[in-house]
């Protein structure tokens, strides 16, 4: 059955990437007929809107207050946070509650998103990604994997038959990673920018070698000089896929334009200029919880058209920049442990940037100002961090005065550019 709904969903999504943009656009009027019967009757928020437009937009703020209510099993949010903090401290990612898997963003826009995936969401999560990359799908594969955390939304791709995967755990030292994949010799990575940059260097250095290998970037946004960089030292075309905690919302095409994922997810756009937007979506595969009309925070800047020819909407850039390696340790500290030790501890929707002034030395600059209790959590968190894995000492500062970008960039974490 596995094998068969991996089939299904990746033939499917393969014969909607032919449509030309006028019938994608139709397909996708029905799907917002489809998407507005089904919520009512699957989640308990929506009840008693029947017409698509009728359903609110949403902010990530809103979707907190009303977690229970946007997923199919009324999981409570606070208790989903501590399963999955749990796991990724343990590194066990068994099923945690009800056939479910839970996982959590590092909190960008200053509360951790959660994912909750059903095991038939994660095998079509798998066969969309490997339909939009244009793989194989009998063709035997192996997966290297670099992210903070694992999870069984990766580990699926097992059951699929078609590819073996091991994934590379970011808190171990660089030197056993390297060693680690040298032996693994994947035919596919997918990785953030930082951790490819990372690659690239040891490759340069002729210390691993990479033959035949599709390079996929993830969890972050590339940008486009250290894509022309990488894909110098790989010898190859560097993809990049646009993904949240909402969704699989995107990914590059032939000519390295990233194209939104429309064959199944609804965008709209929230214009916050004459040509940039916020997108929208409404993710019509997520069957266990709801993103119907959820507003996301980036800025996407889209494309008239591609020369690719397809009919999905391309984008010229994704706003935000890539968050710093932070320099000056033994080893490199990579943003997503920052981000994400600092947004679980704050207590409420906040704006933040985390800033290294001196070596050993930061400031943390919020929007409001933080609460006693916030301080001393996120302090304890981050000096912690550092010694166990550093064994350095930090000092940490606090500043109530982060000023947002009109264009509404952020950036989490700002590195220190040592030797200058």
């Amino acid at each position: 059955m596995e094998k068969l709904i991996f089939l299904l969903t990746f033939l499917k999504i393969k014969l909607l990437g032919f449509l030309p943009r006028p019938a994608l656009l139709l397909y996708q009027s029905w799907l917002k007929k489809r998407i507005a019967s089904s919520a009512a009757r699957r989640f308990d928020y929506y009840k008693g809107m029947q017409d698509f437009n009728q359903i609110p937009v949403m902010n990530k703020k809103t979707y907190t207050e009303n977690f229970s209510l946007l997923n199919t099993h009324h999981f409570q949010r606070d208790r989903l946070i501590q399963l999955a903090d749990e796991a990724e401290l343990s590194g066990k990612f068994s099923e945690p509650l009800e056939g479910c898997s839970v996982g959590l963003s590092t909190g960008t826009s200053g509360l951790r998103g959660i994912y909750i995936a059903s095991k038939r969401e994660r095998i079509k999560w798998i066969a969309a990604l490997l339909a939009k990359a244009s793989f194989i799908p009998f063709k035997k594969h192996r997966l290297a994997l670099f992210l903070r955390s694992n999870n069984q939304l990766y580990e699926t791709t097992e059951n699929t038959g078609f590819i073996e995967f091991k994934y590379f755990d970011l808190r171990k030292p660089t030197a056993e990673l390297m060693a680690d994949f040298a032996q693994f010799n994947p035919t596919v990575l997918v990785a953030p920018p930082a951790i490819l940059k990372m690659i690239a260097q040891y490759v340069e250095q002729n210390q691993i070698s990479m033959q035949d290998v599709t390079v996929i970037s993830a969890a972050d946004v590339l940008e486009k000089q250290d894509k022309r960089i990488l894909e110098g030292v790989f010898k190859t075309r560097v993809n990049q896929i646009y993904q949240a905690t909402e969704g699989f919302l995107g990914i590059s095409c032939s000519q390295g334009n990233i194209h939104l994922n429309e064959e199944w997810i609804i965008f709209e756009k929230d214009q916050i200029d004459s040509k940039n937007f916020c997108p929208i979506i409404t993710d019509t595969m997520r069957e266990t919880q709801a993103f119907i009309r959820f507003r996301l925070d980036d800025v996407l800047e889209p494309l008239d058209s591609c020369p690719c020819g397809k009919g999905t909407q391309a984008l010229s850039a994704i706003g935000g920049r890539f968050d710093d390696i932070i320099k000056g340790f033994s080893e490199p500290v990579f943003p997503d442990y920052i981000r994400a030790r600092i947004a679980n501890k704050l207590m409420s929707y906040n704006e933040f940037m985390f800033e290294q002034v001196e070596t050993k030395k930061f400031v943390l600059h919020t929007k409001e100002g933080l609460q006693s209790q916030e301080q001393e959590g996120i302090t304890t968190e981050l000096k912690k961090y550092f010694q166990d894995y550093f064994k350095e000492n930090i000092q940490i500062d606090f500043a109530a005065d982060l000023v947002m970008a009109p264009s509404g960039k952020r950036k989490r974490v700002k590195a220190l550019e040592l030797g200058k």
